[in-house]
């Protein structure tokens, strides 16, 4: 369960990671990763974040981002909502 959003303010590092339950893959074969890079670098712009570093393995993905721009309400950031469309699509 991922914990409740923190600080999020222009020049903020957050660093994120997203884990398969109980260590599995979270990406099915390579074209399922190139999906989900595709669909990330849709996000970081339209959210005003840098995506400084990343690295994909089987079972995890960590990204160091950066936020230029505040968010004025208490929604959870775009980081957040990386694996959304990820796990609507891979439900039984």
């Amino acid at each position: 369960m991922p914990r409740l959003a923190g600080l999020d303010a222009p020049s903020v590092v957050h660093h994120v990671i997203i884990r398969g339950i109980e260590r599995r893959k979270i990406f099915l074969d390579d074209e399922d990763r190139d999906d989900f890079l595709e669909r990330i670098e849709l996000l970081f712009p339209k959210s005003h974040t840098l995506c400084y570093a990343r690295a994909l393995l089987a079972n995890h993905a960590q990204f160091l981002l950066l936020t230029l721009k505040p968010r004025l309400a208490p929604i959870s950031p775009p980081h957040l909502r990386l694996g959304d469309p990820y796990i609507d699509s891979n439900l039984p």
